[in-house]
Order: C-alpha cells, then sequence, then structure tokens
C-alpha cells in the first residue's frame, strides 16, 4: 500500500508541471508542429481543415503518458526509452488521424450533432491511448502489482 501511494504521489507531482508546462508552452508548440505535418498531408488528400471541434484539448494526452512511462518501476531500460518513442509516434499519429476524422465530420456535417456523434468514438480511443500503450509497455510491473494479472486462466 506504501508503494502505491508513494507512486500516486510522484504521479501528482510530476503531472501537475508538466501540464502547467505543456499548457503554457507545449500546446501551441505541438499545435504548430502537427499543423506542419497536417497541411501537406490534406493537400495530398484533397480535404480541408476545418479547425473546429473537440480536439485541441485532447493534444494534452502525452503528460499522461510520458510521467506514468517515467515513474513505473521494475520496466526494463530498454523498453522505457524505446517503447516511451514508440508511444509518442502513436499518440502523434493518433492526433493526425483524430483530425482528419473531425474535419471531415465538420464539413460533412457543419455544426450539428451528427458530427459530434461521428467523432465520438475517435475522441475515446485518443483519450485512452496513452492508458493503453503504458498498460502494454508496463506489462511486467501490473503482472506483479496487480495479484489477477499473473494467474494463468483454469484450464477446462
Amino acid at each position: 500500500m506504501r508503494r502505491i501511494l508513494y507512486l500516486l504521489a510522484e504521479f501528482i507531482l510530476l503531472t501537475i508541471p508538466l501540464t502547467w508546462a505543456w499548457l503554457r508552452w507545449g500546446s501551441d508548440a505541438y499545435t504548430s508542429l502537427i499543423l506542419a505535418v497536417i497541411d501537406p498531408l490534406y493537400e495530398m488528400l484533397g480535404a480541408t481543415h476545418v479547425k473546429r471541434g473537440p480536439t485541441g484539448h485532447r493534444f494534452i494526452s502525452y503528460v499522461p503518458f510520458l510521467v506514468l512511462m517515467a515513474i513505473t518501476p521494475r520496466i526494463p531500460t530498454r523498453r522505457r526509452i524505446w517503447g516511451t518513442l514508440f508511444g509518442i509516434l502513436v499518440i502523434f499519429c493518433s492526433h493526425v488521424g483524430m483530425l482528419y476524422v473531425a474535419d471531415r465530420a465538420y464539413t460533412e456535417h457543419e455544426n450539428d450533432g451528427a458530427a459530434v456523434a461521428q467523432l465520438f468514438p475517435f475522441l475515446l480511443v485518443t483519450d485512452g491511448l496513452p492508458l493503453m500503450l503504458w498498460f502494454v509497455l508496463a506489462r511486467d510491473f501490473l503482472r506483479s502489482a496487480v495479484p489477477g494479472l499473473r494467474e494463468k486462466p483454469p484450464s477446462e
């Protein structure tokens, strides 16, 4: 129990300043980066970037992923480094995909509820992706921390 409280405290103490830094500087820089990638991509696809919808504030999903990767014990160094880099790439691709789906939905449906309904599943996946990536990359730690995960299913 003490170890869990320590990890929770570490999570909070890292998340607060990283969130502040992201909101202060990172968000604008990242938005510029993603637009630099999206604009030529959209040009190739013949799509239009309408810049609407509930998407931009979801870019902060890097913060919990990076904090979880930094504080989780017993992740081998190689997996921690390569997993973090892989996770950053996957999250970036999910943001590009989410923006594309949002632009298509808002172009097709304007500002009605159908656009949000079409976009909603992609928002859920994008929001949950940092945790899903961490589950995979921290599987050894999770098996040791959560007793039920290390048990083999009963054979029939």
